[in-house]
């Protein structure tokens, strides 16, 4: 069984729009977790990458931290 992937989303930030929409488009299957509003109470999401910005994704061992960093990898992995 593949691993599933997990994004720490938050419904208002344009970012976390981006990506939901590319991995709709690549029909990935995917575990959503919306954060907290307040950047401080995002525990969840600071326990996983260090930080408390989102978007993170989190697939296999690798977290990517940015917008960038996960639009890079989902790229690598759609070849």
């Amino acid at each position: 069984m593949a691993a599933r992937m997990k994004l720490y989303n938050l419904e208002s930030c344009p970012d976390c729009r981006k990506v939901r929409e590319k991995l709709g488009k690549m029909q990935v299957t995917y575990t959503c977790v919306n954060v907290h509003p307040d950047k401080e109470k995002r525990k969840s999401v600071h326990k996983a990458s260090g930080q408390h910005g989102v978007p993170v994704l989190v697939h296999k061992d690798r977290t990517m931290k940015s917008v960038r960093q996960i639009m890079q990898y989902l790229a690598e992995i759609k070849e």
